[in-house]
């Protein structure tokens, strides 16, 4: 397994691509940092940095939360939580 910097996200263990789908754990990490920050917009390699993952790590995760009706993505391929900005949706 690749190891990064410790995370407080991570643990100080990267998640391969495979185990990204269903880690709950991320997920519920990634929603509440969505949460905390309403008008949190990232890009992709914003995501990824923010949560030390791999740009394709990162992409899988958003997809999910994407597919999951709690993310959307915008025209310019911003990151937002679904509802925080109604002229975007």
């Amino acid at each position: 397994m690749i190891t990064s910097p410790v995370s407080p996200l991570t643990d100080g263990v990267r998640p391969r691509p495979s185990e990204m789908k269903g880690s709950n754990r991320l997920l519920q990490r990634m929603r509440g940092e969505f949460v905390e920050m309403p008008g949190l917009t990232l890009t992709l390699s914003q995501a990824a940095r923010l949560w030390s993952l791999t740009t394709a790590d990162a992409k899988v995760a958003l997809t999910e939360l994407i597919d999951g009706g709690f993310l959307m993505r915008d025209p310019q391929g911003l990151y937002r939580r679904r509802g925080s900005c109604p002229r975007c949706e």
